[in-house]
């Protein structure tokens, strides 16, 4: 019970300090400069354009339809993703399972484009929901909307698993690992933590977000003074300030004011490593 509240406080505190609110906006990022979403994007309005839902092809010509769905189509699919991402990836530690988590995410994240349909509605006549009955179908055909959005990206985000690096040779010291992260961030590696399919790369300079798994990592720096502490925490011995126990608790101190937990299975490990 212990060490789930010492997990559930390491990613609280990680949001704290915009982990994933910087995760959610990247994804985003990335997202506009792809190529493929404008094309698909071009479509779905090329598409509502022309089958005209919603009575639109009878209440709007050829203009005020392109107009209407473009407004509504490149915000609402852009807060989808954003919301979506960022809320699935703050309750997932706290529910663990893959698809309640999806589920929940969307249901929450549908809320702030209902509210932005809603809003788009009041520019053109005749389209803005009056009952609650319209507002409830509303957030209903949002909800799918999300949904979608919520299960695409899960399926197409790069999973931990496809990264395949090249294996590790001891003589690198770490070399392999450290030309994967920016340069701004230098080579004095203080810890990585990992967050779903990326790892949070903390030095001396600053963090950032790489796609790899830790495992991976790990192997990587086979040569480089550290340990893997935790299941989701490697640390590098020049960044480690100290040892705390508390009961049957034990965390790492580090040089940037992270505080890494410390497995059960390690402990032995952790107290010899830093005695060595």
């Amino acid at each position: 019970m212990e060490q789930h509240n010492s997990d559930y406080a390491d990613r609280r505190d990680a949001f704290a300090k915009g982990g994933a609110l910087q995760f959610a906006l990247r994804e985003v990022r990335g997202l506009l400069r792809r190529p493929g979403f404008w094309i698909v994007l071009a479509a779905a309005i090329a598409i509502l354009v022309v089958s005209g839902p919603s009575d639109t092809l009878t209440r709007f010509n050829a203009a005020e339809r392109t107009a209407y769905w473009a407004t509504i189509a490149f915000p609402t699919f852009v807060t989808g993703q954003f919301a979506t991402v960022l809320l699935v990836r703050l309750i997932r530690p706290l529910i663990g399972a893959r698809i309640p988590s999806i589920a929940l995410g969307a249901l929450l994240a549908a809320l702030p484009i209902t509210a932005e349909v809603w809003l788009v509605n009041f520019v053109f006549p005749d389209s803005t929901p009056t009952s609650a009955a319209d507002l409830v179908g509303l957030y209903g055909m949002c909800l799918v909307i999300t949904l979608a959005i919520a299960t695409i990206y899960d399926v197409s985000s790069p999973k931990a698993a496809e990264t395949v690096p090249s294996p590790a040779l001891a003589e690198d010291n770490g070399n392999r690992f450290l030309k994967r992260i920016p340069a701004r961030l230098g080579t004095e590696l203080v810890s990585l933590q990992a967050q779903d399919h990326y790892l949070e790369v903390t030095t001396t300079r600053g963090h950032d977000l790489i796609l790899m798994r830790l495992s991976d990592a790990e192997a990587e720096l086979a040569g480089y003074p550290g340990m893997r502490v935790h299941r989701s925490w490697w640390v590098a011995r020049a960044g480690v300030d100290g040892i705390e126990t508390a009961g049957d608790r034990m965390t790492i101190r580090l040089s940037s004011g992270a505080v890494a937990p410390v497995s059960r299975a390690n402990r032995t490990r952790v107290k010899s490593w830093m005695s060595g």
